[in-house]
């Protein structure tokens, strides 16, 4: 291959030499465009090469970037007793506490804006290979299977559904994507879940600062992480409420048996029930008398 590179540019100095020749040029006009020819591939060259160095910089870089998300031991304070799991959900890191100055930190995904949440509670359960039973009922997903969404491992939190699970998505890890959840590698959450006990107490803050504010707490449970959240949570149930009443108004109208049958009996449904909904609220507006 090098001696295939070397072919154009020996055919090219041929070519000059041919055309000097030729045009009866002076030596010392060949001795320029030569020496003119030599710099400009000395400046090919040096480019070249900075562009390579470059290149495996950035390489290197980024290969290092990409395996500082593994979990590590890092020297931190945080004020809480050893064995404590610190979630900080800006930074998208969970934090099992080893002492009063290390922490080992995992990379994890926390929920999604409107399910985002902070308190204090505790780890309540521990399951490995856990099932997975969908919220619409469309049969449990046994666990140890690769599309489960539980992943390896799960650490259950109090008497609620939130978790800290692993999972078989692992781009999703470093963003706000799930309903609450914790999300981990695989390999973490099967680290964490030998580290951690039951009972162990898990603090959720939006900033690191935010820690001390549960320090002394028992167990809140799940609080909103921003202003406005407690209202947006009872919007979005009495939205689900108001789905699931007129799914059944509509099923029972239509005679199908469930809203998922009605849903598939055609494809204006959804405007089929607010239309509905709509002609029910004017109906009450009539009857009220002033």
């Amino acid at each position: 291959m090098g001696s295939a590179s070397l072919i154009g540019p020996m055919r090219v100095d041929a070519a000059l030499l041919t055309w000097f020749v030729k045009m009866k040029c002076s030596l010392a006009t060949l001795w320029v465009v030569l020496m003119f020819r030599l710099f400009v591939g000395l400046l090919v060259a040096c480019f070249s090469v900075s562009i390579a160095i470059e290149s495996a910089d950035a390489r290197k870089r980024y290969k290092k970037k990409r395996w500082s998300h593994k979990a590590k031991i890092v020297d931190i304070k945080l004020g809480v007793p050893a064995g404590t799991i610190v979630i900080v959900n800006n930074e998208r890191r969970l934090y099992y506490v080893l002492n009063d100055r290390q922490a080992k930190r995992y990379r994890v995904a926390v929920g999604e804006r409107i399910e985002l949440w902070t308190g204090k509670t505790f780890v309540s359960a521990k399951r490995e290979n856990p099932d997975w039973h969908p919220v619409d009922g469309s049969g449990k997903v046994k666990g140890g299977t690769p599309g489960n969404p539980l992943g390896k491992r799960a650490l259950y939190l109090d008497w609620s559904l939130l978790r800290i699970h692993g999972t078989p998505s692992r781009r999703s890890i470093g963003s706000a994507v799930s309903n609450g959840c914790i999300r981990m590698y695989n390999e973490d959450v099967i680290d964490l879940f030998e580290r951690a006990h039951i009972g162990a107490p898990v603090i959720a803050v939006n900033r690191r600062r935010d820690v001390w504010k549960f320090r002394n707490k028992e167990f809140t449970g799940k609080l909103p992480a921003w202003r406005g959240q407690k209202e947006a949570w009872k919007q979005r149930d009495l939205e689900k409420r108001l789905e699931r009443r007129l799914g059944r108004q509509l099923a029972r109208r239509g005679g199908q048996r469930s809203r998922s049958q009605a849903r598939r009996s055609g494809r204006a449904t959804d405007r089929t029930v607010r239309r509905r909904w709509r002609s029910s609220n004017q109906r009450r507006s009539s009857r009220v008398r002033y």
